[in-house]
């Protein structure tokens, strides 16, 4: 769920995805995490997460450039 969170194309910050989260995770009895843990994440999953936030252009230009 928090990797869909970070892929989504609002651009969400970390404090908005913690919060939505959290929410989810206290339904359903998970642990809930901090902005941090966010942000670790978000550095951890950029590579799968970028095309879904900045557009697969985006992608193609910054992350899929290959060396010519």
């Amino acid at each position: 769920m928090l990797r869909q969170l970070l892929r989504k194309h609002n651009n969400l910050d970390n404090e908005q995805v913690k919060d939505l989260y959290n929410l989810v995770a206290s339904k359903l009895e998970w642990e809930t995490i901090s902005a941090g843990t966010v942000s670790n994440y978000r550095k951890k999953w950029n590579l799968e997460t970028f095309g879904g936030q900045k557009g697969e252009t985006a992608f193609d230009n910054e992350r899929a450039m290959l060396i010519k």
